[in-house]
């Protein structure tokens, strides 16, 4: 996983990611979807998304698909999910998030890319790297977001049957009032993992909708 500086970031542009795409008009759970087979985007429905989070429309913000990095690929995808119409301001958008109207959903994965000689190394060495920062920033993050101000937590998310870690944080700054939820799963025998993102109103079961989404995708993936 990224530096504190990095996630705090990604968590900053993805709800300015749902604040913008919802103000333009984002197209409705019916728009066809982009995700190539096996990549993020596919590991989630519009009718899972809905069913889960009890909201009635989603759009795809994001569909990174499958990169070829090195011996591995990898694959981000990420979801606004809401009921209503959308506020046409900055302001009251915020507000409408905070209401508990909307959500942002994300998923990354990573997988050996057996068509590369490199593969190798993400067997050997990178997919170790990668699982091992997991397990040592779901620690050490809670407390670095806190001294910070963004209170957090660790998290013992269910296994599912693979290795996991997770971490909740409450979101600042103009996003204060919202909670995001972090976990990460990961197969020793496939070398693959999968990170998941669900940033809520913090009056909404936002880390039990992270495991109930973790719960589809993570064993679909690996």
């Amino acid at each position: 996983m990224r530096s504190r500086d990095a996630v705090r970031a990604t968590v900053a542009c993805a709800l300015a990611g749902l604040v913008t795409a919802m103000l333009g008009g984002a197209p409705a759970a019916s728009a066809p979807h982009r995700a190539t087979a096996g990549a993020a985007c596919g590991l989630l429905s519009p009718k899972q998304l809905h069913s889960t989070l009890g909201f009635s429309q989603s759009t795809v913000l994001q569909d990174r698909a499958p990169t070829n990095a090195a011996g591995d690929v990898e694959t981000e995808c990420g979801w606004g999910v809401w009921t209503g119409a959308p506020p046409t301001s900055t302001s009251a958008m915020f507000a409408f998030l905070r209401a508990g109207h909307a959500a942002q959903v994300g998923i990354e994965t990573w997988a050996p890319n057996d068509a590369s000689p490199s593969v190798k190394d993400w067997k050997n060495t990178d997919y170790d790297t990668l699982t091992g920062k997991f397990d040592t920033e779901s620690v050490t993050f809670p407390g670095i977001f806190s001294t910070h101000g963004w209170p957090a937590h660790s998290l013992k998310p269910p296994g599912l049957g693979y290795e996991a870690t997770a971490f909740r944080v409450a979101v600042q700054g103009r996003g204060k009032g919202l909670v995001a939820a972090v976990g990460c799963w990961w197969h020793d025998k496939t070398f693959s993992a999968i990170c998941i993102f669900d940033e809520e109103a913090a009056s909404r079961p936002v880390v039990k909708h992270l495991y109930q989404l973790a719960k589809v995708a993570a064993p679909k993936f690996l």
